[in-house]
């Protein structure tokens, strides 16, 4: 198997019991049961026995994408998943939990619910799982639930997905669904050369932080330093909603405010207000505008009269 590739296997039956029942036959087999055999990294090299490196959070991370992408690509609403690697395999729980939460939040939409099936066994309570392997899961996972992002922009990413390009609010551009296309950089989000062109034609890297079209910073960066390696995060561009600048350069290096819930009629002149929302420019006739006062539509989509 290479090392990002899986198998995928349909019309199962399941016959027998689990362990704690001797494997006893079931009363009621299951049946037309499909699985996603995915291979972790086994004993990857570790700092502080609590994160593995970033080449290995890098290619653990593509593998849970994988696995999301097949998922999808068998139109499956549900997922069972795994520790993956955090028993024999001595991977870290709590930052492989996390990086699950990451795919999770890429995949927001495309999944009903999604099942971590987890024991503690005879692998767990060493070193690298001290507290075994279901209750960092636990902790991380339990009852989160990802909403999909309503605004769409260059460089983000939805389920397999990346938007490479948004003429028009009407038109966006998709890129194609590869397992494995480009390596993936191992500096993930926090690589120092994004903006080299030559870097990014060699190597994958994150897509834009779904929460990026929100007034407030990202919640997530507070508590989960793997989300910040996952997603990149733009800074906030210092002129708000009243920035002017529509090279598209800027427009992808900052993140600036969505709009005004009333763009068109909004009468807040407030400081406060107009950094905090984009408005459409003002006319300079105001209220007082012929093709205003017509209602031209084609006026009113791209100016305010107020």
């Amino acid at each position: 198997m290479d090392e990002f590739g899986a198998i995928y296997t349909s019309g199962i039956t399941v016959f027998r019991q689990a362990e704690p029942n001797g494997y006893a036959y079931m009363d009621e087999p299951l049946y037309n049961v499909c699985s996603i055999a995915m291979a972790a990294y086994r004993e990857p090299k570790l700092k502080n026995n609590t994160t593995v490196t970033n080449k290995y959070a890098a290619g653990t991370y593509k593998k849970i994408e994988n696995i999301f992408a097949i998922g999808h690509h068998h139109q499956h609403d549900s997922l069972v998943l795994s520790a993956f690697g955090c028993g024999a395999f001595k991977n870290p729980p709590r930052h492989i939990a996390l990086l699950f939460k990451s795919a999770i939040q890429k995949y927001a939409g495309y999944f009903r619910i999604i099942y971590f099936a987890i024991i503690d066994d005879h692998n767990t309570g060493h070193t690298v799982n001290p507290q075994g392997n279901l209750l960092p899961f636990k902790q991380i996972l339990d009852g989160f639930v990802a909403q999909p992002s309503h605004t769409i922009f260059v460089n983000s990413a939805r389920g397999p997905y990346r938007i490479l390009d948004k003429p028009t609010d009407e038109q966006i551009t998709l890129s194609s669904v590869c397992v494995f296309d480009q390596p993936s950089c191992y500096y993930g989000a926090k690589c120092n050369d994004l903006r080299n062109i030559q870097h990014n034609k060699d190597y994958s890297h994150p897509p834009l932080c779904p929460n990026s079209d929100k007034a407030l910073p990202c919640s997530s960066l507070i508590d989960d330093e793997i989300h910040a390696y996952c997603f990149i995060h733009r800074l906030k561009c210092k002129n708000g909603g009243e920035c002017s600048n529509t090279d598209s350069e800027h427009q992808n290096e900052y993140d600036h405010p969505g709009f005004c819930n009333d763009p068109i009629r909004c009468g807040d002149m407030s400081a406060e207000h107009l950094f905090a929302y984009r408005h459409l420019p003002s006319c300079q006739e105001g209220v007082m505008c012929s093709q205003y006062l017509k209602k031209d539509t084609e006026h009113t989509n791209k100016f305010r009269n107020s």
